[in-house]
């Protein structure tokens, strides 16, 4: 869901062809939602994985391998409508999945839903918009805090993972701007 609300606010604030929008929305909908929502069937009917919570690291490692392989293949299509802001932003999404699988070796779970919303937030907030930038931190603030607790409450992370996984989206976009 994270590329596809990305996606949609890319195309609503910066993009001005409408049909070039329509079927940018529709790539990205078929790759990062339908796409993995086959695949969380064929997975959860194989017994790869017990839940939509990946509760243990074992369950993670197909899913985020699948998700980053659909990832990159979402920034193939962006490269080749020449979205340069939004294919970067799809990459370091991959590349938040490729340090969350690093981390599983350990083997240590990272809050994805951290790192997803954290990234969406950092990329909505660099997006240029013309707006202040200060009520967008407070709401994406407000936002993160929210998604955490839940999470806590859920019992589905420790607060360390959650930390880990905002850390990883943060490290990667900050080390993205600092290389450009």
């Amino acid at each position: 869901m994270i590329p596809l609300y990305g996606t949609l606010a890319y195309t609503i604030f910066v993009l001005e062809n409408v049909p070039i929008s329509s079927t940018l929305v529709l790539l990205v909908f078929g790759i990062t939602l339908v796409l993995p929502l086959i695949f969380y069937g064929l997975l959860k009917r194989s017994g790869h994985i017990t839940s939509s919570n990946l509760s243990n690291t074992k369950e993670r490692w197909l899913p985020l391998c699948i998700n980053t392989i659909l990832l990159s293949i979402v920034v193939v299509f962006t490269n080749q409508f020449n979205h340069i802001i939004l294919r970067d932003w799809i990459i370091l999404l991959a590349i938040q999945n490729v340090m969350t699988l690093i981390l599983l070796s350990i083997p240590f779970k990272t809050s994805i839903h951290m790192f997803n919303n954290m990234s969406l937030v950092l990329f909505l907030t660099a997006l240029p918009i013309g707006l202040s930038p200060y009520p967008i931190i407070v709401i994406a603030t407000v936002w993160i805090i929210l998604i955490g607790t839940a999470r806590l409450i859920l019992k589905a992370h420790r607060f360390i993972e959650l930390i880990i996984g905002l850390s990883i989206a943060v490290i990667v976009h900050l080390g993205y701007h600092w290389c450009h």
